[in-house]
């Protein structure tokens, strides 16, 4: 019989300093993600955000929940976003994931969204009957560089054994693809932007973003935009160290960084601050607060980097840069229409006034973290 043991965040350091969890062959997360958690602003010392799934005394799965702040009507929601689901490969089928999102759900009283989900996730959010689609931000990726081989493997795990070859093929193509940027560079060149790269939110920036997103569901003060600067959930490391092969999602990355950056104009006002992530040559944008009027310098400074070594590919899901990258001559080899997909549970979209006319970023939830 499955049984679900719940960690709260007070419980969480405990957790994993246990023995159990020294011992454990898949761990349910890393510990420099769990003293993040121990960080959120948005957390209490009694909010369950580990949900440990047994059966007998084997581990046999988790989820895991981020708690948040929704302000709906100029009210403060307590909400929690689910991620990092696993479930044992050789006892799936048995209804493992469904009980987990059952019980964070009964736990978190239905207060619950989804994001950065894959589609074997979905299927078993759908099996629950709880959760229903209310939201889908329109977005664009594009391809920059050749890169069949991180993208074919994926699609088809048999050209695993030709990876030298696509390698190969990358390389090769990426050589005139390279002459061609070139001339991208240079109109694209960082020092035609007057920006500056920050690691603390100061009063300054605070005041631009609060000006600029008072229509944001999930509004972003100070307290958690340092908790997200200070306190990653993947480290930049040149090797996986001895938690990557026992936690499934990612904890260290050898191309994973996070940019913050202020964005002037030239009256030395400050009229944007940009976050962006780089993870294995693929440049998003999880937080970008600016006014409508100042677009053409977020692009140039936006290009700036997309154009920078090792980026392969971009995607935003912002609207108004969306709507710009599709119609405007880009970069771009190839340019593919995208849309990022929030779940909730239907309990909270009946209850909440929570609907999907409300503003929402393409790094809310943990999506600004991975």
């Amino acid at each position: 019989m499955i049984q679900i043991k719940d960690i709260s965040i007070e419980e969480l350091k405990p957790f994993i300093e246990s023995a159990e969890y020294r011992q454990m062959p898949v761990i349910p997360i890393s510990r420099h993600r769990a003293f993040s958690h121990l960080k959120n602003p948005s957390a209490a010392g009694g909010d369950k955000i580990l949900f440990l799934a047994y059966d007998d005394d084997r581990f046999v799965g988790y989820l895991g929940a981020m708690p948040d702040l929704l302000y709906v009507d100029n009210k403060a929601l307590k909400v929690a976003w689910l991620s990092c689901m696993w479930v044992d490969t050789s006892q799936r089928g048995k209804g493992i994931a469904p009980a987990l999102l059952t019980h964070a759900h009964e736990v978190w009283k239905g207060n619950l969204l989804i994001t950065n989900f894959i589609p074997i996730a979905k299927r078993a959010y759908d099996k629950t009957g709880l959760f229903t689609g209310f939201k889908n931000l329109p977005g664009v990726r594009g391809y920059l560089r050749f890169n069949l081989s991180g993208i074919l493997p994926e699609k088809k795990p048999v050209l695993k054994k030709v990876l030298w070859l696509l390698k190969f093929t990358d390389a090769l193509l990426n050589i005139p693809n390279e002459i061609r940027l070139y001339r991208w560079k240079s109109k694209y060149a960082a020092g035609k932007s007057d920006f500056e790269y920050v690691n603390y939110i100061d009063d300054e920036a605070l005041d631009l973003i609060r000006s600029l997103s008072a229509n944001h569901i999930a509004q972003k003060n100070k307290d958690n935009l340092q908790w997200l600067m200070q306190y990653p959930w993947i480290l930049n490391t040149p090797f996986g160290d001895r938690n990557s092969g026992r936690y499934i999602f990612s904890t260290a990355k050898n191309d994973f960084r996070q940019l913050y950056i202020k964005l002037y104009n030239s009256n030395k006002k400050l009229i944007a601050f940009l976050i962006l992530t780089q993870r294995d040559g693929h440049l998003k944008i999880p937080y970008l607060f600016f006014d409508e009027k100042d677009l053409l310098p977020v692009i140039n400074t936006i290009f700036a980097h997309v154009l920078s070594p090792g980026i392969k590919t971009f995607t935003t899901f912002h609207p108004l840069l969306a709507q710009q990258f599709s119609a405007l001559s880009t970069p771009f080899i190839y340019k593919k229409i995208m849309n990022f997909r929030i779940l909730a549970a239907k309990h909270l979209v009946a209850n909440s006034g929570i609907s999907e006319h409300h503003y929402f970023m393409e790094g809310d939830g943990d999506a600004a973290f991975v």
